[in-house]
């Protein structure tokens, strides 16, 4: 007796482990993504590469590398994604959905020249469906 509830036991864990590793392959597949590296040149005057392409639904992740000798951020307001203030030499990360479609400016907030938060230190993300 005591075999069949270790059969029906090992049987059980093998389905939970199939089922797990399926679903990550599917999420990891069916949802995509798009990794963009970004770098703030020295100067605090532009941002390489000033324009990144995505997909409707993809989820995207800006890595921004912070090469200037001032604190700056990385935002895109559209998505309400913040990489928050990254200091000079490090990085800093904004993920986000990329739920509509049409071309969204990133730019950095602390390099603001207007009222809007907008700033001659930008790029452009272009979502496409």
């Amino acid at each position: 007796m005591a075999s069949a509830f270790m059969k029906v036991g090992v049987l059980a864990l093998a389905l939970i482990l199939a089922g797990g590793i399926g679903y990550f392959i599917y999420s990891s597949a069916s949802t995509g993504g798009v990794e963009v590296d970004v770098t703030l040149g020295e100067g605090s005057n532009w941002f390489t590469p000033t324009n990144a392409t995505a997909k409707l639904g993809e989820q995207v992740t800006f890595v921004v590398f912070n090469d200037d000798d001032s604190p700056h951020t990385f935002e895109i307001r559209a998505f309400n994604a913040s990489t928050g203030v990254i200091q000079p030499g490090l990085s800093g990360r904004a993920t986000f959905v990329a739920d509509q479609a049409g071309n969204f400016p990133f730019y950095c907030p602390l390099n603001s020249t207007n009222a809007q938060g907008e700033s001659d230190l930008n790029g452009t993300l272009t979502v496409k469906t």
